[in-house]
């Protein structure tokens, strides 16, 4: 008799609580406007992309997250855009287009996610800053969305 493949098992529901997630969205925003400093993971001396999502999950839930967006592009479990919820980490290949993950950043529900962008210059003239966007899953280079705690 041969097996039959059973169905991917859909990824449980995330296991943090509304606190939590909360906790998630006002650590987030509160570091809006802090400097983008490559290879950097602190509200003292900035951000970078893979440091920003880092910080959160070490502040918040002592959890060390590998340290660079295409590490992190392996953590947890994937989900689908249909089932993204606050704490997830969205994987971007934004830069060249190779299916390797170059940006992360976090989703803090209603269609929005908070990161730390090298080339927005709304807060610094010579560097970018962690800020919120809108994600858009049909036009974001998003190649994988993570869940750490489930």
């Amino acid at each position: 008799m041969t097996p039959t493949p059973s169905a991917t098992p859909t990824p449980a529901p995330s296991s943090l609580t509304n606190e939590q997630k909360q906790e998630i969205v006002d650590l987030a925003r509160s570091l809006i406007g802090i400097r983008y400093v490559y290879a950097n993971m602190s509200p003292e001396t900035g951000f970078d992309c893979s440091g920003f999502t880092s910080y959160i999950y070490l502040t918040l839930f002592d959890i060390r997250l590998p340290r660079t967006a295409r590490s992190q592009a392996s953590a947890g479990i994937a989900v689908s855009s249909s089932e993204i919820e606050i704490g997830d980490i969205l994987c971007f290949d934004w830069y060249n287009n190779d299916g390797i993950c170059d940006h992360v950043g976090l989703y803090v529900g209603d269609g929005k996610y908070i990161h730390a962008s090298s080339s927005d210059r709304t807060y610094y003239l010579d560097s970018g800053a962690v800020k919120e966007s809108i994600v858009n899953f049909s036009r974001n280079p998003i190649i994988s969305i993570r869940r750490i705690i489930h």
